[in-house]
């Protein structure tokens, strides 16, 4: 085994790992603004729960209060009709004022039934509006403590960036010009990981046989050497 290679080669390998790592510390960054998205959406949700609610409440309270005026509209009425009574002279008259009076009365107690109905509502609507507050009050502190966490891992991701970017530029510093520039060829080629391991002649980069000649030459290690395959450099498991 060339022993110089290797060592040429190990620092390709250190620089595909970084890169790997980068591509995923990277990932996880892209990641975060969506997390506090859903969170704002999730609360978002819970706020618009509460709206509704209490747009529903405004609607039967003013319902309530037309049928509120429509009473007291009615109950004048009837006052009317019976001042009326007093001073009738036909018994047509009282009949028909009678009539009157019952149909008002009739009339009153179905708007009172149904304002019971709305008074009913109006309670059940209330409580569920305050439940759903405190709802809101409750997701709003944990998702800013959500957020907080995802700010925090956010800097720290950050910070991991910050460091594999600089490991990734001392490697670059000591590897060959020529050599790096074979290495991101074959990663631009073949999907972005420019390096294979070869285990039992297996390329686990594409998981097919490599020819027993060149399995044998790559156990030797004295030359650089492409799969046939999947195009990447390879190099030979150690374990």
């Amino acid at each position: 085994m060339d022993e110089e290679l290797k060592k040429k080669f190990d620092n390709l390998l250190k620089l595909q790992e970084v890169e790997i790592e980068t591509a995923s510390v990277q990932a996880r960054l892209a990641g975060f603004p969506r997390l506090l998205t859903d969170l704002d959406a999730r609360l978002k949700a819970s706020e618009g729960a509460v709206t509704l609610a209490s747009g529903r409440l405004s609607e039967i309270q003013q319902t309530y209060r037309v049928q509120e005026a429509d009473a007291k509209v009615i109950q004048t009425r009837i006052v009317k009709s019976e001042e009326k009574l007093r001073a009738v002279k036909t018994n047509k008259e009282y009949q028909s004022s009678l009539k009157e009076i019952d149909d008002l009365k009739r009339s009153l107690s179905a708007v009172e039934d149904r304002m019971i109905a709305h008074l009913d509502e109006m309670d059940q609507v209330a409580a569920s509006v305050a439940t759903k507050e405190d709802e809101v009050k409750l997701l709003s502190r944990e998702i800013e403590e959500e957020k907080e966490q995802i700010r925090q891992s956010a800097l720290s991701a950050q910070e991991q960036l910050d460091r594999l970017n600089d490991e990734r530029a001392q490697i670059i510093a000591v590897v060959e010009p020529d050599l790096l520039k074979v290495y991101e060829t074959v990663k631009q080629n073949s999907g972005g990981v420019a390096i294979a391991v070869v285990k039992n002649a297996v390329c686990l980069g594409c998981h097919v046989n490599l020819p027993p000649q060149m399995f044998h030459d790559l156990l030797h290690f004295d030359k650089l050497l492409v799969c046939p395959h999947c195009e990447r450099l390879i190099y030979p498991a150690t374990e």
